[in-house]
């Protein structure tokens, strides 16, 4: 299955490596593939830099080994055609990941959890991908 991860899950698996995100992001790297839009893997690079420097050295070593699925900055979208978020820096993120078209969009933004955004993807917490889904 085709996983697509929001920075807020990626940074919190990364600054907690006990936390429900990181037991959530450990399934999609040893069962699945993680979709990852640039604008959100730029997006955890400048959060870790700030706020969790200790991180960044791991987040920039995956980055690297390229398991994951990039899906690249510029995705031909516009942002107009898009569902209305509370959040405008939230648009690039979904534009990416409806581009994408993965099975599973995992993020812990309440933001993304409307009727018009659950009705183009399906969108779990943490917590709720590693109860509702079957894990191996």
């Amino acid at each position: 299955m085709r996983v697509a991860v929001d920075a807020n899950v990626l940074v919190s698996a990364l600054a907690f490596p006990h936390s429900v995100s990181a037991r959530a992001l450990a399934e999609v790297l040893e069962h699945h593939v993680l979709v990852l839009p640039a604008y959100v893997a730029d997006e955890v690079t400048r959060i870790l830099a700030r706020r969790f420097p200790k991180a960044l050295e791991a987040w920039e070593a995956f980055l690297e080994t390229g398991g994951f699925e990039r899906v690249p900055a510029d995705v031909g979208r516009t942002l107009e055609a898009l569902p209305t978020l509370r959040d405008p820096k939230d648009l690039p993120v979904l534009a990416a990941i409806l581009v994408a078209k993965p099975d599973v969009f995992l993020t812990g933004d309440r933001d993304f959890r409307t009727p018009e955004v659950e009705g183009k993807l399906t969108v779990f917490s943490p917590g709720e991908f590693l109860t509702k889904l079957p894990l191996r």
